[in-house]
């Protein structure tokens, strides 16, 4: 009996801690079969769709696995303790029980007991402490919201869902194992393997879930109606697309969603309330809060809005879908140039897209460190997301229409496959085997995966042509491959033309139709047929659509204007598809006039790359080469200044005539060297004329478009004639002031914007002073505390900040604002543009030690109580209060009273409601000009204070003092010995102490 019952409550037990005992079965926690990838027979990885490596993190053992193990064993070992404890106690007491007063027996179980509760206490504590101490050197407790102590994290410290600390793997088995079957990131760029390494970022990819089309076009009204006459985002990116690419990765289209992040991300396109509130100028009036970006009323608003944020990120993003698609996920700092894969990660520089001509972004690079042996994708901020969200925002940009006409709803709402192929039938129209494509139709361009060698190589193409040439289609999907070759055969039988049918490039046949089907198609499918014929521009002796097509792996593109003179001038049309092989191209389908592929890794010979190539009969070179060369103009601008676009000033191509004479100019090509600072083409030859052939003199036009980015200074034409003889020539491209002065200060990486046109030809005085006084400014405004508020600067023209400046710093009296709720400086151009950055940066640092500004945590810093105790009492002053916001009550401005270095410095004890309003952010007691003002004239009005009555007023030296302290201008870029300290210690009334005798107090600054 008493066997029976021990054994029968043991059965109790092991059931009862059956969870443990199913989590200790797999005690090995990688490596296995059941953490690998899926592989077929061969042994390549059959990944399910929506799946990539980094979701088999598990794979390959790592140092931090081996802890894991361990825990997993003393787990289960516990478990069994606790089982074990439990079998003496329960024998122990059953023995107490039978004792029928047995002294002896009943003391021998009370001993079990005790020992096996002893026991089973030092086992428990000694796991507590292994746990504690595991905690405490592995264990990331910031990530976790459950401490080791909870019953929940006792079991298992690496629990998956972050409700328990993590394990911190460390050292050199701490980066991602090189997992079989993936490559290190692509490009130039090399390092330790990470787990983002085998995602694709360099061109379009097809969410795992699609791009919700249909949920989407129900908002097409809505989001026309809030892009509104600014059709576009950047040039070339439709803003509707855009907007509709955004919406499918956000919302998938569906109002009332809320992210989990702090503070939340809500409604159709994620806005934050603080960013939608930034941006609604000219979309809304209305307060918006997280009930109206939840609300479906809101959408035109909202969209907007989200067009407005996104046309922010193209001076830092660019003109692209994809770099624009990563700004709106991370951020524009993602689009900055990274740290340890740009320029400045020196021999650790690299591309990461294949021959990309720029340098690496932030969210593209993979690593942490510019050696890349530290990967960035287990810590935050890291972009990981922004890796698989940008290249599928592009994917689906290209799915969508631009116009009010929304494009065809998916196969399935659900699953929302876009692109599966299924036979049409009559229910909706289309004829049976039509092949449905739900896209764009036709399909517009969409550059893959070998974007930049294409676009180099279409641009080099131009130049050896002689004119500009643009590709029509790129990259396209087997999906409408098949969509137009079934409408091309059909359009064929329904005319009778089974060969034609059957004809094309990679055919064998019709491949999806055959005349029976075709011979029951109603009058209506005919008609339909035949407008998808014309919509394509089909013509019954021309090239039809391909079977298999060199565009579905992103290598083809399709390059216009085609010279229509090809069928009656074979050599130019073999001039043609020379200058394309001459380019990297390979035109390797015969007839196919526009159709050119990269030669590069296409595995064809130049036999097949030069299919319909004639070579010419060689002319005589005995002719004469050109002489006596004379160019009219001789000089010419990069661009010319279009208009004034938000303030900034926009250029466009400049488009001009140049007059070339001498002799034996016939048959003149011309080239140049003109480079655009962006490495491209800057300058292209589009046509060339030849006006006069006398035997004094030729006379040559040649139209020219030269672009804004094209390097100033002296370039090279080359004129070749038709005998082959060439001279070169010089001409010189110069800049307006505007140009000059942004090339100067690059906006993204000086953080600076200009407004207005300088419209003089650069360099001149008046942009070189500005451009002195801003470097004056900034050097001044470069110490730490200066650094770490992200200062941008607006600089302003003269004659539009005339008009402006009420309206931007509500004050005709204004030289130049600066707000406490974001880090933007307004400046004007004028003789004191450095004293007016240092004063509006002043302000900045003012708001910092205030705790309001907004680009920084709120900081406790004694320092404006400190200034208001320096100001002191100000009631008895006699020149107070002030005449107006800059004079004294005697009418003058610029002399030091009463501790303030000028009348503007007193103007915060005005009783104006403006002033009060900014000041209430800081206990009603600011003095911000008399902070901004001393500011500047300690640094730009230094012989001011030898004034008598500054020396004999302590007020100054403690102002002067607490602008030291606080760095206002003790940190120049001279150091506490340059100017802004050394002649201060020069009057002896002013005693400044050496920075390593500043005390902060209980100062967090």
């Amino acid at each position: 009996m008493k066997q029976f019952i021990v054994a029968a409550l043991i059965v109790v037990s092991f059931v009862s801690l059956l969870p443990l005992q199913a989590q200790a079965i797999t005690l090995v926690p990688c490596g296995t079969s059941a953490h690998q990838p899926p592989r077929d027979a061969q042994g390549r990885l059959q990944l399910p769709a929506g799946k990539t490596l980094a979701d088999y993190p598990h794979a390959d053992c790592q140092l931090g696995h081996l802890f894991v193990l361990i825990i997993r064993t003393i787990n289960y070992l516990i478990s069994m303790a606790a089982l074990v404890a439990m079998y003496f106690i329960v024998t122990a007491g059953f023995g107490m029980v039978t004792a029928l007063g047995n002294a002896e027996k009943i003391q021998s179980s009370k001993e079990s007991i005790s020992h096996a509760v002893i026991g089973f206490a030092i086992i428990m504590m000694a796991f507590v402490f292994v746990n504690l101490l595991i905690n405490g050197i592995l264990g990331d407790t910031t990530k976790g919201t459950r401490q080791w102590w909870e019953p929940g994290c006792l079991y298992d410290i690496t629990n998956i869902r972050n409700e328990c600390p993590q394990l911190r793997f460390f050292g050199p088995m701490a980066q991602q194992a090189a997992i079989p079957g993936t490559a290190v990131a692509g490009g130039t760029c090399s390092g330790v393997q990470c787990s983002d390494s085998a995602l694709n970022i360099c061109s379009p990819v097809a969410p795992g879930d699609g791009c919700y089309e249909s949920a989407v076009n129900r908002w097409n009204n809505q989001i026309v109606q809030g892009v509104g006459s600014n059709t576009q985002i950047a040039s070339g990116i439709d803003a509707v697309k855009m907007l509709k690419a955004i919406m499918a990765r956000e919302s998938n289209g569906v109002e009332g969603k809320t992210s989990r992040s702090d503070p939340p991300s809500l409604g159709l396109f994620q806005l934050k309330v603080g960013t939608a509130n930034s941006f609604k100028a000219g979309c809304t009036t209305a307060n918006i809060d997280e009930a109206w970006l939840l609300s479906e009323n809101n959408a035109t608003a909202q969209a907007c809005i989200a067009a407005a944020y996104l046309r922010s990120l193209v001076g830092v993003c660019g003109s692209d879908v994809r770099q624009l698609a990563a700004g709106y996920n991370g951020g524009a700092g993602a689009c900055a140039v990274s740290e340890d894969c740009g320029p400045s990660a020196g021999s650790g520089q690299c591309s990461v897209c294949q021959n990309q001509n720029r340098a690496t972004r932030r969210w593209e690079c993979l690593w942490d460190d510019s050696a890349h042996q530290q990967c960035n994708a287990n810590r935050a901020g890291n972009f990981s997301e922004t890796r698989r969200y940008a290249p599928q925002v592009e994917y689906c940009y290209a799915r969508f229409n631009s116009s009010s006409a929304a494009t065809a709803p998916a196969a399935s709402n659900e699953t929302d496959v876009e692109t599966a192929i299924v036979p049409a039938d009559t229910d909706n129209g289309v004829p049976p085997g039509i092949q449905v494509w739900s896209g764009e139709d036709p399909l517009g361009l969409i550059w893959g995966s070998r974007e930049t060698e294409l676009k180099a190589a279409l641009s080099a193409f131009g130049t050896k042509w002689g004119s500009q040439l643009t590709a029509r289609q790129a990259f396209r999907p087997i999906e409408y491959t098949n969509h137009i070759r079934s409408i091309w055969e059909a359009w064929r039988l329904q005319n009778n033309d089974g060969n034609g049918a059957g004809s094309g490039y990679a055919c064998s046949g019709a491949k999806f139709l055959t005349k029976a089907i075709v011979d029951k198609y109603t009058a209506a499918q005919k008609s339909w047929i035949s407008a998808e014929a014309s919509k394509h521009a089909f013509q019954a002796n021309g090239t039809p659509p391909a079977c298999q097509s060199d565009h579905e792996s992103g290598i083809a593109m399709d390059v216009y204007p085609v010279p229509s003179d090809f069928s009656t001038t074979k050599a130019e049309y073999s001039r043609w598809i020379k200058a394309g092989f001459d380019s990297g191209l390979c035109h390797n389908i015969a007839g196919d006039e526009p159709h050119f592929i990269l030669r590069a890794g296409s595995g064809l010979s130049d036999q097949q790359c030069l299919t319909d190539y004639v070579a010419p009969v060689t002319s005589s070179s005995s002719g004469a080469a050109p002489a006596n060369i004379r160019l009219s103009p001789a000089t010419a601008l990069a661009g010319t200044f279009d208009k004034l676009v938000n303030s900034e000033a926009a250029f466009k191509n400049n488009n001009l005539t140049l007059t070339i004479t001498g002799q034996n100019l016939e048959g003149a090509v011309i080239t140049s060297n003109a480079a655009d600072i962006s490495g491209g083409t800057g300058l292209i030859v589009t046509a060339v004329r030849m006006i006069s052939d006398t035997a004094t003199d030729d006379k040559v036009e040649a139209d020219l478009s030269i672009a804004p980015g094209t390097r100033d200074g002296q370039i090279i034409f080359a004129i070749r004639n038709k005998h082959g003889k060439t001279i070169t020539t010089n001409f010189n491209i110069q800049l307006t002031g505007t140009q000059w002065l942004q090339r100067h200060f690059p906006k993204t990486q000086k953080r600076i914007t200009f407004f207005g046109h300088w419209s003089e030809i650069a360099p001149n005085e008046r942009g070189q002073n500005l451009m002195d006084q801003i470097n004056k400014g900034k050097q001044f405004t470069s110490s730490d505390q200066y650094k770490k508020l992200d200062i941008w600067m607006n600089v302003w023209e003269q004659s539009l900040w005339d008009k402006v400046k009420t309206s931007v710093c509500s004050t005709e009296l204004a030289a130049g604002c600066a707000g406490w709720r974001d880090n933007i400086i307004d400046v004007s151009e004028s003789s004191d543009t450095a004293g007016i950055v240092l004063h509006e940066s002043a302000h900045k640092l003012h708001a910092y030690y205030g705790g309001i500004y907004y680009k920084l945590n709120p900081l406790a810093s004694s320092f404006p109580t400190k200034w208001v105790s320096a100001v002191g009492n100000i009631s008895n002053c006699p020149y107070l209060p002030l005449k107006d916001v800059s004079h004294w009550k005697d009418g003058t401005w610029d002399t030091a009273h009463c501790g303030f270095i000028r009348a503007y410095g007193a103007s915060d004890t005005l009783d104006s409601a403006v002033i009060k309003s900014l000041c209430n952010f800081m206990d009603g007691s600011c003095y911000a000009e008399d902070i901004a003002t001393m500011t500047e004239e300690a640094v730009f009005q230094r012989s001011k204070f030898n004034d008598s009555e500054i020396r004999s007023d302590l007020r100054y030296k403690q102002k002067l003092n607490l602008l030291l302290q606080y760095e206002f201008i003790s940190n120049s870029p001279l150091g506490m010995n340059g100017p802004a300290a050394v002649w201060l210690t020069q009057l002896p009334e002013f005693a400044i102490f050496s920075r390593s005798k500043w005390t902060l107090g209980g100062d967090n600054e």
